[in-house]
C-alpha cells in the first residue's frame, strides 16, 4: 500500500524516472521505523512538475506521540514560504536545519531536511524530520535557519542509511567482514577521530584504530547492548 501510494503520486505529479521512484519506495517502506527511532514525524517530499512547489508522497508518525497534524498530509502541496528548508535542500543538495519552523497548521517545529539522491547524484526528493517545539523562542534568541555542508555520509547517498543516520545524535558505525570502516555518520566520525587522534579513518581496520572495540567483536551474540568506559567516556554500545 505504501509503495503503491508513492508510485501513484510520483507518476501523476512528478517527472521522476521509474528507478528514482523505486529508491523513494524503499525509503518510504522503512519510514515508520525511522520515525520511531528518531521520535520524529517523517515525510518524503518531491518536486511537482513543472512548478516549483512540492508534494508529500509519504509520511510516518512515532507511535504514542502527540499528533502534530490533525489529518494525513500525503498528497498535500508544500509551499516554499512555509518550508524554505525543503526547497533549499532540493536546490543545493545539502542538509538544512530550521530551529523553529512553522507548519502549515501553525505549529512550531524543529525541522531537519536532508536530500535523497539517485545513482547519478541527482536530488529526487527530500526526507523531512519534524519535532514539536514546546517553548517557542523569539526570532532574536535563535538561529532560525542553518545549512550543513556535505560530509562523509555522501558515500551512502544511494541507500536510506546515510540519509536517515544524518538525523540521529547517536554514533552509527558500519564495518565490513574484514572490520574495515566503510561508513560512519557525523557523530560517529567525530568519536573515532577524537579517540584515535587521526582523521583518515575510512577504509581502515577499526580494531587497529580503536583496539578497545575488540570486546564488542568478541561477543558471540549478533544483537546485544552493554556499557563500557574508555578514556573517561561512558559508552552504551549497541551491536
Amino acid at each position: 500500500m505504501i509503495k503503491a501510494t508513492v508510485e501513484q503520486l510520483c507518476k501523476q505529479h512528478t517527472e521522476l524516472t521509474s528507478q528514482d521512484v523505486k529508491i523513494l519506495q524503499e525509503m518510504a517502506f522503512s519510514l515508520q521505523t525511522y520515525a520511531d527511532l528518531s521520535d520524529s514525524y517523517m515525510f518524503i517530499d518531491c518536486k511537482l512538475k513543472p512548478s516549483n512547489q512540492a508534494i508529500v508522497v509519504a509520511e510516518a508518525f512515532p507511535v504514542g506521540s502527540t499528533p502534530l497534524y490533525n489529518n494525513s498530509v500525503i498528497g498535500k502541496i508544500v509551499f516554499e514560504s512555509f518550508e524554505p528548508g525543503v526547497f533549499y535542500s532540493y536546490r543545493n543538495g545539502k542538509k538544512s536545519i530550521i530551529q523553529q519552523a512553522m507548519t502549515q497548521e501553525g505549529i512550531f517545529v524543529h525541522q531537519t531536511v536532508v536530500p535523497i539522491k539517485n545513482t547519478f547524484h541527482q536530488v529526487i526528493g527530500v526526507l523531512v524530520s519534524e519535532k514539536r517545539v514546546t517553548s517557542p523562542q523569539s526570532v532574536d534568541d535563535i538561529k532560525r535557519f542553518s545549512v550543513v555542508t556535505e560530509t562523509a555520509e555522501d558515500q551512502m547517498t544511494n541507500s536510506g542509511l546515510g540519509v536517515v543516520s544524518d538525523l540521529l545524535m547517536e554514533m552509527l558505525i558500519l564495518t565490513d567482514a574484514s572490520n574495515r570502516l566503510i561508513y560512519a555518520n557525523p557523530s560517529g566520525l567525530k568519536l573515532i577521530s577524537e579517540m584515535s587522534g587521526r582523521d583518515d579513518v575510512l577504509n581502515r581496520n577499526l580494531l587497529e584504530i580503536l583496539p578497545f572495540l575488540h570486546a564488542v567483536y568478541e561477543k558471540k551474540e549478533d544483537v546485544f547492548v552493554f556499557e563500557m568506559t574508555i578514556q573517561d567516556k561512558s559508552l552504551i554500545v549497541k551491536k
